[in-house]
C-alpha cells in the first residue's frame, strides 16, 4: 500500500484497519453502526484519540446515510442523533477528542437550516448537516497533523540548533502516527517531519506495555517509512538516556495526548509520566504533540481526568502470530498465551497523568505553547477562549458563579424552527466583570471564541444612530435595533442561527450584529454551552 491508512471512508461506507492484527496482517473491518464502532473502539481495534473521534463520527454518519433514523420530526431526528452520540461517548471516556467531536456534531445537527421545510425535507437537512460535519472532522485532522509536525520540528531544531550535519535523536511512546489519526500523526508526525528535513538521526520507540502499541504499531510505521529506528522496552529508557544521550544526541521525548487540561497536565498512555520524570533527570526535552481538540479547558488540573481501567487479561495474556520452528512467522495462525499466573491480582490503568511541571512544550496545529516565566502554560494564542478565562483573577473575592444556573432559560416555542431555542438571559442572576481594553475588544474576543468552536461569525460596526451603551454591566449581547433601543433595564434575548453561523439578538428587521459586549470568563462559555445544549 502506498500510505498507511487506519480509516478508509466514502459516503455510506467506513472501513477501519484492525490494529490488533498488525504488523503481520492487514485486515479492514466494515463499520456501519454505532454499536460496531463502540466495539471497535472499546476492543482497541482502532485507537489513538483523533482516530477514535473520527471513527465514532463517521460510523454514525454511515448509519444515518443508510437509513437508520426512523424519526418523523426534526425534534425526534435530533434526539435520535444525540442519543447515538451519547452512547458512543462511553466507548473511551478519557480521550477528550471524542467528547469534543460529539459536542461539535450535536451542534451541527441543531444548526441545520429548516425554515420553510416540512417532513421529510427537514429531517434530510438535519442528517446532511451532521454527515457533512463528520466528514469535515476527517478532512481537518490530516491538515492539523501536518501543521503539528511542522511546528514541532521547527521548535526542536531551534532548541538544539539541529542541522543535517548535526541531527537529533528522539524517543517516542505508544503509537501516534497514521494508525492513530487520519494520517501523518501527531508525535510521530513530528518525527516524520524531522526525518524529511534531514534533521533526525535516530528514533527510539518503547514497546508500550501492556498493549504493545509501540512494538506492534509504531515500529511497523517507522520501518514502513524507512526511518532509522530502534525498539526498546519501557524499562530501558533510563539506561538509554544515561548511556547514549550524548553519543546519539538524544534531544527529546515526544508523546501524544488523550487529554491536556487547562494547566497543561496531560493524560496519555500509561508509562508517559515515568518517561517525563526520566527526561527531566537527564536533561532531555519532554514534548507533547496534541491538536487543540485534545485540549480541555473545562478541567483545571489532571486531578479531574477520569482514568479508564482495563481488564486484567491485557497484562496476563498476549496474542500474536505463530512463530514456526525455523523462525519463520505464520501469519495465518494466531495464538494467545498466558505470560503470568492467572490468579494474580492486576491493576491496569490505560493512562497516567504527566504534571505540567515536567512538560517543556505542547505542540498544536496552531503553534507551540511553552511555559511562561511563571511556570504556567498559556494557551491564549492557540485557543482564544483561554485568554478570556485569564481575564478573571483567581484572587477575586466573588463567591458565586459568574452565571447562575438559573440565569439562562430556553423557550423553544418562541423561536423559529431553524433556530436553536430562544435564550433569555436574566440579568439579575448574572455577575459579569468588565473586560478592560478599548471599545470593541470584547466583541472581538467573543468572535475568536466562537470561531474556535467552528462558527462563522460576522461583526458589523454600530451605526452612528445607535446610542452609546451606558449600562454595560448586564449588556451581554445587543442587536441592531436602529433607533429602537432595547430595554437595557430588563431581560434581553439572543438567538443562535445555523448552520455553522452565529448571529446574536433579534430586531424587528432582523438586521443582526454583534454589538459592544461586556461578558466574562466562564460566563461566555456557560452561555454558549447552554445555547448549544452540549
Amino acid at each position: 500500500m502506498a500510505t498507511l491508512q487506519a480509516i478508509k471512508y466514502s459516503r455510506g461506507k467506513l472501513l477501519v484497519l484492525d490494529q490488533l492484527r498488525l504488523p503481520h496482517e492487514h485486515h479492514y473491518d466494515e463499520v456501519s453502526t454505532a454499536e460496531e464502532a463502540f466495539d471497535c473502539i472499546r476492543s482497541m481495534r482502532v485507537r489513538g484519540a483523533p482516530a477514535i473521534a473520527i471513527v465514532a463520527a463517521l460510523a454514525h454518519a454511515v448509519e444515518l446515510h443508510n437509513g437508520s433514523c426512523a424519526a418523523k420530526s426534526p425534534e425526534d431526528t435530533i434526539a435520535y442523533i444525540e442519543s447515538r452520540l451519547d452512547f458512543l461517548k462511553e466507548s473511551r471516556p478519557t480521550a477528550v477528542d471524542l467528547s469534543n467531536a460529539i459536542s461539535l456534531l450535536k451542534l451541527a445537527a441543531r444548526a441545520a437550516k429548516l425554515e420553510g421545510l416540512a417532513h421529510p425535507e427537514a429531517k434530510h437537512a438535519i442528517l446532511n448537516s451532521y454527515i457533512e460535519a463528520a466528514e469535515n472532522i476527517l478532512a481537518k485532522d490530516l491538515e492539523n497533523n501536518t501543521s503539528i509536525g511542522s511546528f514541532g520540528a521547527v521548535w526542536l531544531q531551534q532548541q538544539y540548533h539541529a542541522t543535517p550535519d548535526r541531527p537529533i535523536s528522539v524517543l517516542t511512546h505508544c503509537n501516534t502516527g497514521s494508525l492513530a489519526t487520519s494520517g501523518h500523526g501527531t508525535a510521530l508526525g513530528i518525527i516524520r517531519t524531522l526525518h524529511s528535513r534531514g534533521l533526525l538521526k535516530h528514533a527510539y520507540c518503547t514497546e508500550t506495555r501492556p498493549y504493545n502499541q509501540g512494538s506492534r504499531l509504531t515500529s511497523f510505521e517507522l520501518v514502513f517509512e524507512g526511518i532509522p529506528s530502534t525498539l526498546v522496552t519501557d524499562s530501558m529508557a533510563a539506561a538509554l538516556f544515561a548511556l547514549h544521550r550524548e553519543g546519539m544526541n538524544i534531544g527529546a521525548v515526544i508523546v501524544g495526548a488523550d487529554r491536556v487540561v487547562r494547566n497543561g497536565d496531560t493524560a496519555n498512555k500509561i508509562g508517559t509520566y515515568a518517561l517525563a520524570v526520566l527526561a527531566r533527570h537527564h536533561g532531555v526535552k519532554f514534548v507533547v504533540a496534541a491538536p487543540t481538540t485534545s485540549i480541555d479547558l473545562e478541567t483545571e488540573t489532571g486531578a479531574g481526568i477520569e482514568i479508564e481501567e482495563r481488564k486484567p487479561e491485557e497484562l496476563t495474556q498476549i496474542s500474536g502470530a505463530v512463530v514456526n520452528a525455523d523462525g519463520s512467522i505464520d501469519t495465518s495462525k494466531t495464538a494467545r498465551v498466558a505470560i503470568a499466573d492467572q490468579r494474580i491480582g492486576v491493576w491496569n490503568p490505560a493512562f497516567d497523568v504527566t504534571p505540567h511541571t515536567l512538560i517543556d512544550a505542547i505542540v498544536t496545529e496552531r503553534g507551540t505553547v511553552v511555559k511562561g516565566a511563571n511556570g504556567k502554560f498559556d494557551f491564549s494564542h492557540v485557543l482564544p477562549e483561554s485568554a478570556l478565562c485569564a481575564q478573571a483573577s483567581p484572587d477575586s473575592p466573588q463567591q458565586r458563579p459568574l452565571i447562575d444556573d438559573n440565569a439562562i432559560t430556553h423557550d423553544p416555542s418562541d423561536a423559529p424552527a431553524y433556530r436553536v431555542p430562544l435564550l433569555t438571559l436574566h440579568r439579575d442572576l448574572v455577575n459579569v466583570p468588565s473586560i478592560s481594553g478599548s471599545e470593541g475588544d470584547a466583541a472581538l474576543l467573543l468572535k475568536q471564541i466562537l470561531t474556535s468552536l467552528n462558527y462563522t461569525v460576522q461583526l458589523q460596526s454600530l451605526p452612528s444612530s445607535f446610542p452609546t451603551l451606558s449600562q454595560p454591566r448586564y449588556n451581554t449581547m445587543v442587536a441592531n435595533y436602529g433607533t429602537d433601543v432595547p430595554n437595557l433595564e430588563g431581560d434581553h434575548v439572543s438567538y443562535l442561527y445555523g448552520p455553522g453561523s452565529i448571529l446574536v439578538a433579534h430586531g424587528e428587521d432582523e438586521g443582526l450584529m454583534v454589538g459592544e459586549l461586556e461578558a466574562a470568563v466562564e460566563g461566555y462559555k456557560r452561555l454558549i454551552k447552554h445555547a448549544l445544549k452540549v
